[in-house]
């Protein structure tokens, strides 16, 4: 089974609209890039997925975005590496706590 690279940009805090997360980076699986407005990022918490405004804060997507993120490989991908990456963390708090 292939393991994604996630590239990690660092910047500025901003919070999770969903679970209040303090977010300072973002990832991409093929390059580090910087996110612009319309790109979509995910809190590293709760897995909620968001969009870049304008001013670069972040708001929820539309309801055509939702369904256009259904053939999104790219964010399937990263959703898909973060849960591999949550579970095993997960096993791992778990392993010190038994």
């Amino acid at each position: 089974m292939l393991k994604p690279t996630i590239h990690i940009t660092w910047h500025g805090a901003i919070e999770c609209l969903r679970c209040g997360y303090h977010l300072d980076a973002t990832s991409h699986l093929s390059k580090p890039i910087s996110p612009k407005p319309g790109d979509l990022t995910v809190c590293a918490n709760c897995h909620e997925v968001m969009v870049f405004t304008r001013s670069m804060n972040l708001r929820l997507p539309t309801e055509r975005e939702v369904f256009e993120m259904a053939d999104d490989d790219e964010l399937r991908r990263l959703l898909q590496a973060m849960a591999q990456f949550s579970l095993v963390e997960w096993r791992r708090q778990k392993k010190g706590h038994d």
